[in-house]
């Protein structure tokens, strides 16, 4: 869908005409955004006479929302009172992932900022940059990243394969380890590739404690991507060795190369970060568990 954005201070200046304005764009089906809410003279009453889809946070409630518990309140008051108005919100300038964390469990709707992605011209769409581990393919069909972790075979498996450990450094889900499974992860919604945030995914082979590959699609049938992840570890020196690929990305599709472009700095710059916590935190917390295969 078409969505155009407005910011406070152009709907502030007439706001009766704003609002007949926004009706009559909606009624023919483009969204209506309002842009950096709380960055000028917003009001409640505002937003019970103008008409909108989507309400983006300002960055100013966002910067310390994982420090400063009333402002956690505020804007938790702000999405249940938009969502019961059946408004989409977005949290702007998200930059920490403890901020999402929050931001998620308050029932945001999406989030933008640099996180997630830092702002893209289209004909930047596809390059690739290296932001965490080993960005060893740059193909627009392939994402494949490797990373050294300093942890036994057993303890990478264990976090690659247990659904706790998994929302730990990916996203909560439903998964077992048993091939044709099927189950569901919920993460962030990315409206600027059509991702819902939930993926859809399926066990399409195990090699127990060496190799893991599963689909990945949206759960939503109207977003076209439908590919595959595949983890591999194996032994190297004291630690262990970890290969990610994320294959299916079709070059042709814009949607796809946004994905890609998307998705290969998520899982450098988000997912291998949390997953090296996740099993830094396990160490002493538990003894190693030796999988078949190992």
């Amino acid at each position: 869908m078409l969505e155009i954005e407005i910011t406070e201070g152009t709907a502030i200046v007439d706001v009766p005409s704003a609002a007949s304005q926004l009706r009559e764009l909606i009624d023919m089906g483009v969204g209506v955004a309002l842009d950096d809410y709380g960055s000028a003279y917003s009001s409640l009453a505002m937003l019970r006479v103008l008409p909108l889809t989507t309400l983006k946070i300002d960055k100013a409630f966002i910067r310390n929302i994982d420090i400063e518990p009333h402002t956690a309140t505020i804007v938790q008051g702000l999405i249940q009172t938009l969502n019961a108005m059946g408004v989409r919100v977005t949290a702007e300038g998200v930059e920490r992932q403890e901020q999402l964390d929050i931001l998620q469990d308050l029932g945001c709707d999406t989030a933008q900022g640099y996180l997630i992605s830092p702002p893209m011209a289209p004909s930047e769409f596809g390059t690739t940059e290296r932001h965490g581990g080993q960005l060893v393919n740059e193909q627009l069909t392939t994402i494949e990243v490797q990373e050294f972790l300093p942890h036994p075979p057993a303890r990478v498996w264990q976090a690659l394969t247990e659904s706790e450990l998994i929302a730990c450094w990916l996203m909560e889900n439903d998964f077992q380890a048993v091939v044709g499974q099927q189950y569901q992860m919920r993460g962030i919604p990315v409206p600027a590739v059509g991702f819902s945030g939930l993926v859809a995914s399926e066990v399409l082979d195990l090699d127990a404690g060496r190799r893991l590959r599963i689909s990945w699609r949206d759960a939503n049938s109207g977003n076209s991507l439908n590919s595959t992840v595949t983890w591999s570890i194996s032994p190297e020196g004291t630690g262990t060795r970890l290969s990610l690929v994320h294959d299916g990305f079709d070059p042709n599709e814009p949607t796809h190369v946004a994905s890609h472009r998307i998705m290969s700095a998520g899982w450098q710059n988000h997912v291998l970060p949390r997953l090296v916590q996740t099993l830094s935190e396990l160490d002493g917390a538990a003894p190693y568990r030796a999988e078949p295969g190992n």
